[in-house]
């Protein structure tokens, strides 16, 4: 292909940049394309306006339920656990102990094939202090290959209100096992947003979660999440308990946690934290929401937090 012809074509899809990059570590970046004739502000402006009330209101949960053994290809991974350690720590919200609920969880929306979805998802602490923790599945279809669009984080989301404002989706990085082999053991993502129309970063505005790796399988845990069979996601639920380690009995190569909770759809990305304080509102964020199966109804499972997963994403993506 000649230069000529390359740039016809890029001219004829429209827009700029938008093609994913993938690094020695297993990951996949995607930088969101903005349309050709915008700025990126324009851009930006334009997907959080995208987002009105009736839309966060009528979108549609993500949220895979399996229900035969091994429905999905599950890739073996290093079953040699390291030893636990925190890669970062929270960061709290200026208005943290005022409020009931973590700031640093929230909403997230977003379109696949013209229609609109929801998922939960958490600010995690990084030093471009815009980062924001979900579930691959929330940011990329791998049975119709495609990135999620029109992408926006909408921290402590309460009844299609934004008090922290909107944030908007200008990179996204997943793993490549999860791009490719649809393995939940990397069902995870990493989205950078842009800053909210104060021109504020989301941390600054919301506070962080931090991150603990190859935390034990058995250990007391927060989650949240957005669960659409509870007050249809219009407000923050948790669940409180003890994971463990997932059943091998259906999914024999996943290396997850899991945990008794009716969260259901809606929740998927959402964070699970151990060490949460109550009066700070952070702790260490150690699995996320992925997935439901239907051999064990009340429980949800999540990836186990490793370098291999979320630990190279978060290096990668930190300072983009």
């Amino acid at each position: 292909m000649t230069s000529a012809s390359f740039f016809a074509i890029f001219a004829l899809i429209g827009i700029i940049s938008g093609a994913p990059s993938s690094s020695g570590s297993g990951n996949v970046v995607y930088e969101v394309p903005i349309p050709r004739g915008q700025t990126k502000q324009d851009y930006f402006k334009s997907v959080a306006d995208y987002w009105t009330p009736e839309r966060m209101a009528s979108a549609i949960p993500m949220h895979p339920i399996l229900t035969t053994k091994e429905v999905t290809p599950f890739v073996n991974v290093d079953e040699n656990r390291g030893v636990e350690r925190v890669l970062t720590e929270g960061v709290e919200a200026p208005n943290a102990r005022a409020e009931n609920d973590p700031s640093a969880a929230g909403r997230i929306f977003f379109s696949m094939n013209k229609l609109n979805y929801v998922c939960s998802g958490s600010c995690t602490t990084a030093n471009n202090r815009a980062s924001v923790i979900t579930a691959g599945h929330c940011v990329f279809n791998n049975t119709g290959k495609i990135w999620a669009e029109n992408l926006v984080y909408v921290p402590n989301y309460h009844q299609t209100a934004a008090p922290h404002g909107k944030f908007v989706a200008r990179k996204m990085a997943t793993k490549q096992l999860w791009k490719d082999k649809g393995d939940y053991n990397h069902d995870v993502a990493i989205v950078t947003m842009n800053a909210n129309d104060e021109g504020t970063l989301l941390q600054d505005k919301a506070g962080s979660f931090g991150i603990v790796l190859d935390a034990a399988k058995a250990g007391a845990t927060n989650c949240y999440g957005f669960p659409m069979n509870i007050g249809s996601g219009e407000f923050m639920s948790n669940c409180i308990g003890n994971t463990r380690a997932a059943s091998i009995l259906f999914l024999s190569s996943f290396k997850g946690i899991q945990i008794q909770c009716g969260m259901g759809g809606g929740a998927s990305g959402g964070p699970w934290l151990r060490n949460y304080n109550s009066g700070t509102k952070i702790g260490h964020q150690c699995s996320l929401t992925s997935f439901g199966h239907s051999f064990a109804p009340g429980y949800v499972n999540g990836p186990a937090f490793t370098h291999d997963n979320i630990g190279s994403l978060h290096a990668e993506t930190q300072n983009a």
